[in-house]
C-alpha cells in the first residue's frame, strides 16, 4: 500500500509540474508598461518649462508630449515639443521650438553615446571663424560639463545629462537680441534646466 501511495504522489507531481510548463508556453509575455514617473509631460509641464528658462524665449506651451514603452529592453523614452508665446520681446515669429526628451532604462547609456556623437557631427564653427568672429565654445562641438549627473555636455543651444540609467536632454532656439542677431541660450540656464530635471526624477 505504501508502495502504491508514493507512486500515486509522483503521478500527481509529474502532472502538475506538466501542467505548469503548459501554462508557462501557453501564457503570452507581458508587455512592459511605460513609467509615467519619466513622462516629459509631468517631469517638465509647461508651467515649470517657462519658470527654469527663466523669461528667456517668453511664455512656452506644451504642443505635443509622446512616450514609447516599446523597448522593454531598454526601458522607456518621451519627448515634449514646447511652443514659445508672443510675449517673448521680439515677437513669435522670431521664436523657436523648446525640446525635452527623457529615456531610463539600460538603453540610457548607448542613447548618450550616440547624442554625443551626433553633436560632434552637427556642430560647427569654422564660418564664423572664418569672418573673423569668436564663436561660443558650444558652437564647435560638445563641451563637457561636471557636476551634472555622471556626465553632461552641451553643444550650440541644447544640454544632455545622464545619471546612471537616466538620460535627460534639453534644447532651446536661439533666439535673436535686439538688433535681430540669433543668440545662443546661457550656459548656465541650460545646466540649470538639466539639473532641475534631473532633480524630479527618480534614480534609476
Amino acid at each position: 500500500m505504501k508502495g502504491k501511495v508514493v507512486v500515486l504522489l509522483l503521478a500527481c507531481t509529474v502532472g502538475v509540474l506538466a501542467a505548469g510548463s503548459a501554462d508557462a508556453k501557453t501564457k503570452p509575455k507581458a508587455k512592459a508598461k511605460f513609467d509615467m514617473r519619466f513622462d516629459c509631460a509631468k517631469v517638465a509641464p509647461a508651467s515649470v518649462f517657462t519658470t527654469l528658462a527663466a523669461g528667456f524665449g517668453g511664455t512656452y506651451s506644451l504642443k505635443t508630449a509622446t512616450k514609447d514603452d516599446t523597448v522593454s529592453s531598454t526601458g522607456g523614452l518621451s519627448h515634449c515639443d514646447y511652443a514659445q508665446s508672443a510675449g517673448y520681446p521680439w515677437g513669435a515669429k522670431a521664436e523657436g521650438p523648446g525640446e525635452v526628451t527623457i529615456l531610463y532604462g539600460p538603453g540610457a547609456i548607448s542613447f548618450y553615446k550616440r547624442d554625443h556623437t551626433g553633436a560632434e557631427e552637427g556642430v560647427k564653427c569654422t564660418a564664423q571663424k572664418a569672418e573673423g568672429a569668436t564663436p561660443d565654445p558650444r558652437q564647435c562641438g560638445p563641451v563637457p560639463v561636471t557636476g551634472i549627473g555622471t556626465e553632461a555636455y552641451e553643444a550650440g543651444s541644447y544640454i544632455a545629462a545622464l545619471r546612471g540609467d537616466v538620460f535627460v536632454s534639453v534644447a532651446i532656439d536661439d533666439t535673436p537680441d535686439a538688433n535681430g542677431q540669433p543668440q545662443l541660450v546661457p550656459a548656465d540656464l541650460l545646466e540649470s534646466f538639466a539639473q532641475a530635471l534631473l532633480g524630479r526624477l527618480p534614480a534609476k
